[in-house]
């Protein structure tokens, strides 16, 4: 994710562009000034790119800020122009997000379908970053359920798109959290031989004592296997460097399930100093967050210390606090489940009005490359299958072919059983070679008036005779009426083809006027017949300007 995106637009928008970035986490003011002015540019210019840039970011700010109603309304408009302009790494982060914001107010079954849409963009477009981080986010959404299988496949899959792409910046990282995750799961399931194993590969991915975060992640857990593993000593060490991190500032939000699980560890083994200063830390953080869901965690942690201790006067207020929190909760998940639903909502309508426009836009393709009358491919699109067949016959050096035929004596037939009917011949020949279709190579177009041409790639010359005799006897044995053609008394048509291997400088028209010349030739002679020559580059030369035909 980077301002080079922009760099088709002008120096105004590149730097704002820039600035967000620089800003993103440092000042928050000065971001939300430069995503405003973002935006205003994409409102006066229509541009979904600059709308969908500046509404994410500014929405993610505000998560930032934990001010849930404005990241809320900024990222639902974000999501609307970021799938349109198709900014799919943003959208992928902005649905992470979303997932965030359910999961720390509780409600993990909206998370895992954020979470699980999030994948789907990162699966469809290869964000194997993005994509690394939601299963590990997902992991996580398990192993707090008490999904410790489901959450280990997620964390493998996490590793898994590491090995893909693992040069990006902060994949150490990843690989540390995945691994951790492992470990802790193999923990939960007491398989301490294997989580030990997870917590040793954890250790390699980073430099711990050049990152405080990782390491007071590491020791949390280090003292919670030695607990199990019953190495007392080794456990006490742990949680004394812990203890020693305590006045360090750490982005509690990242790290809060690894010191919840911590917590419970230290009232377990009644290490009640130790605990109360935690979960005093912890209480400020939670307050200081706005997010309920987090607070009523930590105040149940501390209505369990207060029972142990036997200290009942704050075992009553805590309770108390416990019940308030829990009404407030109930209270503000009704209400962030109305914005989900309305989310939700929009998205799907936008999702069905993006999807009635592609199926629209591919009804005009396909309407504006198909002749109206036949339903075969039209001349536009013969000349773009012709260009693209003889590019890979060139390529690869395999046969070529090209066929183009007419109805015998149409215009007779025309004048006298009238246009209608005359549609109706051309829709039935047309019928008739649409069957060819059916080989594997062959393509057919209508060319103009009663003329048809076909192309032939990886057939040899006695195979294009062959389908052209097939072709021949197919319209011949319709049976349709004409009296007034000199060939027969049914409707006929004669075909002339060239089939060959194309050699540099030569192109699909060489072909296409050696095979009209073949045409000419055989109508000289007799109609209801055909005729195939070998390509000839000098001959096909020759004839260049002379015939009317062409594939350009």
């Amino acid at each position: 994710m980077d301002a080079f995106q922009f760099e088709d637009y002008g120096e105004y928008v590149q730097d704002l562009a820039k600035q967000i970035l620089v800003n993103r986490g440092v000042n928050a003011e000065a971001m939300l000034d430069y995503c405003e002015k973002l935006i205003e540019r994409g409102k006066k210019t229509n541009d979904n790119k600059l709308l969908g840039f500046g509404y994410y970011f500014r929405a993610e700010n505000n998560y930032v800020l934990n001010r849930t109603e404005d990241f809320l309304r900024n990222i639902m408009t974000a999501l609307a122009y970021l799938d349109a302009s198709g900014q799919w790494e943003l959208l992928t982060r902005a649905y992470n997000l979303m997932a965030i914001t359910s999961l720390n107010r509780g409600n993990a079954p909206f998370a895992m379908d954020y979470y699980l849409t999030s994948l789907k963009y990162c699966q469809n477009y290869g964000l194997y970053e993005m994509g690394t981080i939601i299963n590990i986010n997902i992991g996580m959404l398990y192993m707090n359920c008490g999904d410790y299988q489901q959450a280990a496949r997620f964390f493998e899959a996490g590793l898994t798109l590491l090995q893909k792409y693992p040069e990006y910046p902060g994949s150490n990282d990843l690989v540390f959290s995945a691994n951790i995750g492992l470990a802790n799961t193999c923990l939960m399931r007491h398989d301490l031989m294997a989580g030990r194993s997870y917590m040793d590969r954890a250790k390699k991915a980073v430099n711990l004592e050049e990152d405080p975060v990782n390491l007071l992640i590491f020791h949390c857990f280090e003292a919670r296997i030695y607990q199990e593993e019953k190495k007392f000593t080794l456990r006490d060490d742990a949680i004394e460097k812990i203890s020693g991190m305590m006045n360090m500032e750490f982005p509690l939000m990242d790290i809060f399930e690894d010191i919840f699980r911590y917590c419970e560890l230290l009232l377990e083994t009644e290490k009640y100093n130790e605990l109360w200063v935690l979960l005093n830390k912890l209480e400020t953080f939670t307050k200081q967050s706005g997010i309920h869901n987090l607070e009523k965690r930590i105040l149940g942690l501390k209505i369990k210390y207060y029972k142990v201790v036997g200290e009942n006067a704050g075992y009553l207020q805590a309770a108390g606090l416990y019940y308030e929190i829990s009404e407030m909760m109930e209270k503000e998940n009704t209400y962030i489940i109305g914005k989900m639903l309305n989310i939700r909502s929009f998205l799907e309508e936008s999702t069905r009005r993006q999807q009635e426009m592609r199926e629209e836009n591919e009804k005009l393709q396909h309407q504006s490359q198909t002749d109206a009358l036949t339903g075969l491919a039209n001349r536009f699109r013969l000349n773009q299958e012709a260009k693209k067949r003889f590019e890979e016959a060139l390529t690869k050096q395999i046969a070529f072919g090209v066929e183009i035929l007419d109805i015998d004596y149409f215009k007779q037939f025309n004048d006298n059983y009238g246009h209608q009917q005359g549609d109706a011949c051309i829709q039935a020949v047309a019928n008739q070679i649409r069957s060819l279709e059916e080989h594997p190579g062959v393509f057919a177009a209508r060319y103009g008036g009663d003329e048809f041409v076909l192309i032939y790639t990886g057939y040899e010359k006695d195979e294009v005779e062959a389908l052209m005799v097939e072709l021949r006897d197919k319209i011949k044995g319709m049976g349709m009426e004409h009296r007034y053609s000199k060939a027969a008394s049914v409707v006929t048509i004669s075909q002339g083809a060239c089939q060959g291997i194309p050699l540099k400088g030569d192109t699909a028209s060489d072909f296409l006027h050696l095979a009209d010349e073949m045409l000419y030739q055989i109508k000289k002679v007799s109609r209801d017949s055909l005729k195939v020559c070998a390509y000839d580059p000098k001959q096909a030369k020759s004839l260049e300007g002379s015939s009317d035909v062409d594939l350009s």
